[in-house]
């Protein structure tokens, strides 16, 4: 626990905010500076991640559920299941170490193949497979056609328990509805309603 988790607890938290996990939003329980009662709390980051200010500190939106939901602070990384890092649905997140994390990555922009660790050979015309496993790259071969080389790499995610997951693009359709509960919640004039979509209601 870091010396700004421990500035704040679950109890004090609730006070603050309210937490959704069917939409993953926070909502501001009371005026706060410019943020009126009932509008939903945070920015995104640069790294694709929603942060909410607390006391002078910021906080990660998906760290701050997890104290919510269990009472304590996650004591290692939150993964965001579907690679959409503003989605905070609870059903989205799950505790994971760092090695496990690595084996739920999305499919990074610049790769050409379409599949994480496959790269085309110009110089031998094969398609090279490799793997990442705890930060130790493993040479899988070379293929002549793409879908042995898929079916190696397949198999190898398999056998080191890589999430389902790993190398697709992200889902955001929990980022979309999200947004649109939340333009609902600020063309409403009453401004506490949009919480109310959470079925536990406020506790």
């Amino acid at each position: 626990m870091t010396g700004t988790q421990s500035q704040i607890s679950q109890a004090e938290l609730k006070q603050l905010l309210h937490y959704c996990p069917e939409t993953g939003q926070f909502i501001w329980r009371h005026k706060r500076g410019r943020q009126a009662a009932g509008s939903v709390a945070g920015t995104p980051t640069f790294c694709s991640h929603i942060s909410i200010s607390i006391n002078g500190k910021r906080h990660y939106a998906h760290r701050l559920a997890y104290l919510y939901m269990t009472g304590d602070w996650p004591p290692e990384q939150v993964d965001h299941i579907n690679h959409d890092g503003k989605d905070n649905r609870w059903s989205n997140l799950r505790l994971v170490s760092y090695q496990d994390n690595r084996r739920n990555m999305p499919l990074y922009a610049r790769n050409k193949s379409g599949v994480c660790g496959l790269i085309w050979d110009k110089q031998r015309e094969r398609w090279r497979v490799y793997i990442t496993v705890e930060q130790k790259r493993i040479e899988l071969g070379r293929f002549d056609d793409k879908l042995s080389a898929v079916a190696a790499r397949k198999t190898a995610e398999q056998q080191h328990d890589f999430h389902r997951n790993h190398g697709k693009r992200g889902d955001y359709s929990g980022t979309r509805a999200a947004d649109r509960a939340g333009k609902i919640h600020l063309r409403h004039k009453d401004r506490i309603n949009p919480a109310q979509r959470c079925f536990k209601g406020w506790d």
